[in-house]
């Protein structure tokens, strides 16, 4: 694949590419053959500059640009913040998949301990039909070189490479991020208020649908802030085991991060994760 080095700079991380700005990968829609017979209901993906084919797809499939999604993106930022914003942009391999952060540098929120933290949108999309196009607003800390992370999710959006996918609703969505802010931010303080119990904390871990080693590894993963492992705070013999909602919550999100290698894997279990009721606690 050729990338015009000269408009970007590149460095390497974890096999990856980094450019700031995105250079233009070449891609294209061409027509699927066996042997001198046009399939019509396929359709495939194709560097044309160097024919390295990225994927076969259905003829239902929609061809986003990773330049076209992260311009899109960009387009809505501006129009809400200003200030001071950092921004990522990793193409994975041959240019297949790309991953782009924006962090909000002058937005802050207390993540209820009194730590402040940076609203991040994180987006995902790919050529070779492994991602789906992803986007995630919310706030993280960076806990380790690894990427591991603690935050809170504020909107977020999933949508296969079809006529359903909307630019429309990417800016929505991106726009109700900005709008929950403060509200998350109650939230997070209203956590490290409420204790939740062993049985609580068995059901949503439960609700995982986690491997027995999975299992062992998240109830091993000790919590940056509080220094303790589920194994320790199930063994406290405190009756029911209480810990704060927030400790429990950044825990979780720390195993996700840390220990599941796969990110969309990583963005489904973090939805579980919310979609568990914290507030019935």
């Amino acid at each position: 694949m050729r990338l015009n080095r000269s408009a970007a700079r590149m460095l390497r991380d974890s096999g990856r590419h980094i450019f700031d700005p995105l250079p233009v990968i070449p891609v294209e829609e061409r027509e699927v053959k066996v042997g001198e017979i046009i399939q019509p209901n396929r359709k495939g993906i194709v560097n044309p500059n160097t024919g390295f084919l990225y994927s076969i797809a259905s003829n239902r499939y929609k061809l986003v640009r990773h330049e076209e999604a992260i311009q899109s993106i960009e387009g809505v930022i501006q129009d809400n913040t200003g200030g001071s914003i950092d921004r990522r942009i990793s193409v994975i391999g041959t240019g297949s998949r790309v991953e782009a952060t924006w962090k909000f540098r002058d937005m802050k929120y207390d993540d209820g301990t009194g730590h402040m933290m940076n609203p991040l949108i994180r987006v995902l999309s790919s050529y070779d039909l492994q991602w789906a196009l992803t986007l995630e607003f919310g706030a993280w800390m960076l806990i380790c070189s690894n990427g591991a992370v603690v935050g809170e999710i504020f909107a977020s959006y999933k949508r296969r490479h079809t006529e359903a996918l909307s630019f429309k609703d990417i800016a929505q969505t991106i726009q109700n991020g900005f709008n929950r802010f403060d509200d998350v931010e109650r939230m997070m303080v209203d956590m490290g208020k409420r204790e939740v119990s062993i049985d609580y904390r068995t059901k949503l871990i439960e609700s995982l649908q986690l491997g027995k080693r999975e299992t062992q590894t998240l109830y091993d993963t000790r919590e940056v802030r509080s220094g303790l492992t589920l194994s320790e705070i199930d063994e406290t013999g405190t009756q029911n085991a209480m810990v704060s909602l927030l400790t429990f919550y950044n825990l979780l999100t720390q195993f996700i991060t840390h220990s599941v290698g796969s990110r969309l894997r990583q963005m489904e279990l973090a939805r579980k994760v919310r979609l568990f009721n914290f507030r019935n606690v």
